[in-house]
């Protein structure tokens, strides 16, 4: 009993400019979370925000605020995890759920920002600037693959050249780059694709392929 009034009045202090209130259901592994923030219209919320993540089974009480905490509402005071202002999933492929917070549409072409949490031991989340970093640098949240354990980012250079770019995470907090690939579009009757892998003592080798249009939706599908 301790532990959920403490939350609720953390929840009360940190969400006193808040105007409304919610909570996040379906989150992985049991956490829950409650999230205040400054005001909603036409379903749209944004604004400053605050999230309370904590888990039944353990001690710990995670508070992590937003200056805008961008999402949809949907009826009522409850909301999905997969359209709340969240994201949980291990970004570290350590085992752990780490906890992605929506901060507004702040990376390049206004895509939108998250700040990263990584979680440690006994269930407290902390701050992982190399991971913040991606979604500020990138277009949008980074994707992650558990087979290749890369973290993939994507990026417009201008009208018609878009890259993909693939970083395996260390436990030092390190980002490594292994692999970059460029797509150019600027010529209408032909798609120039450039791709760049690095091998783990560092050495780069780089191809470049030239495809019809068709071909590449054809490879794409």
């Amino acid at each position: 009993m301790k532990k959920y009034l403490m939350l609720f009045a953390l929840f009360a202090a940190a969400g006193a400019q808040a105007k409304e209130f919610f909570r996040v259901t379906d989150l992985p592994d049991g956490w829950q979370a409650h999230i205040s923030v400054e005001g909603c219209k036409d379903n749209h919320c944004g604004g400053k925000g605050a999230v309370f993540l904590y888990h039944p089974k353990q001690e710990t009480t995670n508070v992590f605020k937003s200056d805008d905490l961008i999402f949809e509402r949907s009826e009522g005071s409850k909301i999905s995890a997969a359209k709340s202002p969240l994201i949980m999933k291990d970004f570290t492929f350590d085992g752990r759920k780490d906890i992605a917070v929506a901060t507004g549409n702040k990376g390049p072409k206004n895509s939108p920002t998250y700040d990263i949490y990584e979680q440690g031991e006994y269930g407290y989340f902390g701050s992982n600037y190399s991971l913040t970093e991606l979604t500020k640098n990138y277009m949008g949240m980074f994707r992650v693959d558990n087979k290749q354990k890369a973290l993939i980012v994507t990026n417009e250079v201008d009208c018609c050249t878009r890259i993909e770019e693939r970083y395996r995470y260390s436990p030092e907090y390190i980002l490594t780059l292994f692999y970059s690939r460029s797509v150019d579009t600027s010529d209408e009757d032909k798609v120039v694709v450039t791709e760049t892998r690095t091998d783990r003592r560092g050495n780069e080798k780089t191809t470049t392929r030239t495809y019809t249009p068709a071909q590449w939706q054809r490879l794409n599908k």
